[in-house]
């Protein structure tokens, strides 16, 4: 399922979803996606490594995607289920 980060309870594999998107819409690579985004071409390498990035980097990653997505009323990614931390005891 992937690692959930802190952006709004998105994983990792959420976020890559979403740069695969519009790599494939736009026809350009996902680094190119998160070079544009960001201005740094490796995010897409470290998520699917099982890296992270900060919440200001997804934050700026999706509005980027928002911004080129046509249809509004089409999520960028299926919605999964709130996240619940697990407590150690």
């Amino acid at each position: 399922m992937g690692i959930i980060v802190p952006y709004g309870g998105m994983t990792n594999h959420e976020l890559a979803q979403i740069i695969e998107k519009i790599a494939r819409e736009k026809k350009i690579t996902p680094a190119t996606v998160t070079k544009n985004a960001v201005g740094n071409g490796r995010i897409y390498e470290t998520l699917m490594a099982g890296g992270s990035c900060t919440l200001t980097i997804a934050n700026k990653i999706v509005a980027y995607a928002a911004a080129l997505t046509d249809d509004s009323a089409t999520p960028l990614v299926q919605p999964t289920a709130p996240h619940k931390p697990q407590v150690a005891s």
